[in-house]
């Protein structure tokens, strides 16, 4: 028993580290995967992990080629009777954007037959999201009715749903030979159409002695999978024993044409070839992964899912306003050291997992220093907002004659001094205020009973 599908992955890779605020993706190469599916009948598919793009390849089954039954003739002799061959499927394929883990409905269509007369057409073969098809490639036409002799049509690109569509080749029609229907020739199924052109038609039987059956028509140009047509049958004089038609080969193409010379089944019809059931093949690349590095970022909820394919624009995994305390944003990176700046309105040109890096600067302002007239004259100082005051302190105090240096203030007024041991919360440029006093001041514990004199020197003399 065949399995339902095959999965073909032609190279593998992956090593993952996880950290606190990104995950970082080792890679040495991607991975070309082809999921087929050969069975008849409707299933199921999940998009894997890390999926965002499918190739989606489907074709049509191939029709069945036409039943025939022998007919009275003269004096009650019956008659042989040959048909036409069945049509081969068509091709239809599209490249279609998915999400990781949804559901796509797969359908393979089932070979067309006609066993007695009533007809079943091959069956299309599609991928659905829902009930909606995103690719279909239709089925060959069956020949209906007993010992029809004009082949059936291949399955229409024009009635396919793809950006890539290709018809089956139509079947060929059968031929009768003399009134007896001895030397009758039936046709040959239609080939399927191939991923790169059309189905051929099956041949046209040609009856007479000399004559011959229909030629199997060949599948279209490509690959491997389309199937060749069921080859039509050609009778003698003494008629054959056995007329069932050939069935086309998987997959797609289309039966060829029975004839019917058993005289000891006169009453039983000779069922027409079946046709090749469908097949979908769908490949994938999985998407690379493109990991964050946030160097301290206060919310990674702004990152995407960080996949991409190569060649999509860079765009699409561009993260969200990302912010980090006393700091301002440069922009994202491809390399720790910040010197490739990621270019959004590129295609991504990578070939395997990759890290972005965000890059920042601390916040720093300005302090200046107003010495009120002392002297030397200080430097600005920058400072990080946040940091300790005492970074930015002067290493020795300034000097003024006649005065002595009091402090540092924050205003001119000189009422709010600075405190070397805490932090900075000014958020833009400030300046710092050197506060002096007096080196004559006098200070008297007792002010009763004072007397001056004035000396001969110019002096006021003070005494308690």
């Amino acid at each position: 028993m065949k399995k339902n599908f095959r999965l073909l992955t032609k190279k593998t890779w992956a090593v993952v580290i996880c950290t606190f605020f990104s995950c970082v993706f080792l890679s040495t190469a991607q991975a070309q995967t082809e999921r087929t599916f050969e069975n008849a009948g409707t299933t199921e598919w999940q998009v894997p992990t890390n999926v965002t793009q499918i190739t989606i390849e489907t074709w049509g089954a191939g029709g069945a080629g036409g039943a025939t039954q022998m007919e009275s003739g003269i004096l009650g002799i019956p008659n042989q009777r040959p048909a036409g061959g069945g049509g081969g499927g068509a091709y239809a394929k599209s490249t279609i954007s998915v999400t990781p883990g949804e559901m796509l409905n797969i359908t393979v269509g089932r070979g067309g037959e006609n066993s007695n007369g009533t007809a079943r057409d091959g069956e299309n073969s599609s991928v659905k999201r829902g009930t909606t098809p995103l690719v279909e490639a239709e089925g060959g036409k069956s020949v209906g009715g007993i010992s029809t002799l004009t082949g059936a049509q291949g399955g229409q690109a024009s009635n396919s749903i793809g950006d890539v569509t290709y018809s089956g080749g139509n079947g060929g029609n059968g031929e009768i030979g003399s009134s007896s229907g001895a030397y009758s020739a039936s046709g040959g199924g239609g080939g399927a159409a191939g991923n790169h052109g059309n189905g051929y038609n099956g041949g046209n039987g040609v009856s007479g002695s000399s004559g011959s059956a229909g030629a199997a028509g060949s599948a279209g140009n490509g690959d491997e999978i389309a199937g060749n047509g069921g080859e039509g049958l050609h009778s003698t004089i003494l008629g054959e024993w056995e007329g069932v038609g050939n069935s086309g080969s998987n997959y797609g193409g289309g039966g060829g044409g029975s004839i019917h010379t058993n005289l000891l089944e006169i009453n039983t019809p000779k069922a027409g070839g079946q046709g090749g059931d469908g097949y979908i093949r769908i490949s994938y690349e999985e998407a690379l992964q493109v990991s964050y590095v946030l160097n301290g970022a206060t919310n990674p909820t702004s990152i995407p899912s960080g996949m991409i394919n190569p060649g999509d624009p860079m765009i699409s995994v561009k993260p969200g306003t990302i912010t980090k305390d006393n700091h301002t944003f440069e922009g994202w990176f491809y390399d720790n050291a910040c010197t490739q700046a990621v270019d959004w309105s590129a295609n991504c040109t990578q070939t395997s997992n990759f890290i972005l890096y965000a890059k920042w600067t601390l916040n720093q302002i300005t302090v200046h220093f107003n010495t009120n007239g002392g002297t030397p004259t200080l430097s600005d100082e920058q400072i990080i907002i946040g940091a300790a005051m005492s970074t930015v302190q002067p290493a020795t105090n300034p000097t003024r004659t006649g005065y002595n240096f009091v402090g540092w203030f924050y205003d001119e007024a000189l009422t709010n001094a600075v405190d070397w041991n805490t932090s900075c919360t000014a958020t833009t440029d400030f300046t710092l205020y050197a506060k002096w006093e007096s080196a004559l001041a006098a200070t008297f514990d007792k002010v009763n009973d004072v007397t001056c004199f004035g000396g001969n020197d110019g002096k006021i003399n003070i005494y308690i």
